[in-house]
């Protein structure tokens, strides 16, 4: 699997269109263990931009902060799913998404597309084994 995660000083950056760089993390096969992590710098922004760009890394899932609905149409038609809502520590977040304990929120749950009254998640790291 290849996890993007919008990035700024190790953290989740708030904004997916706007982010300048993303971390994108590789595991192995079984989705236990994470490979490698690069740090890439956005070139282009924008919703489609970006899509485009995480579309050229074979992106499966992306982490962000906020995230509006045409941005989460981009990527879905690339197939990238988007978990978005999430704050913190961005090696924590991909690690709990590997495992599968990063829950995916609907733009109703997170009830807004604008990044200042949008709900932070703080991913946090339970015992992984």
């Amino acid at each position: 699997m290849i996890i993007a995660v919008s990035y700024k000083d190790n953290e989740i950056f708030e904004h997916f269109g706007h982010a300048e760089m993303f971390a994108i993390y590789k595991t192995n096969d079984d989705n236990t263990e994470i490979l490698s992590k690069e740090i890439v710098e956005v070139k282009e922004t924008g919703h489609q931009a970006v899509a485009d760009l995480m579309d050229s890394l074979n992106v499966d899932a992306v982490i962000v902060g906020n995230i509006g609905v045409h941005a989460r149409a981009a990527l879905a038609a690339y197939g990238i799913v988007a978990f978005a809502g999430f704050c913190g520590n961005s090696d924590d977040a991909a690690e709990l998404l590997m495992h599968g304990q990063l829950p995916f929120l609907s733009d109703e749950a997170l009830g807004t597309s604008t990044v200042e009254s949008m709900i932070c998640w703080l991913p946090v790291r339970l015992s992984i084994r």
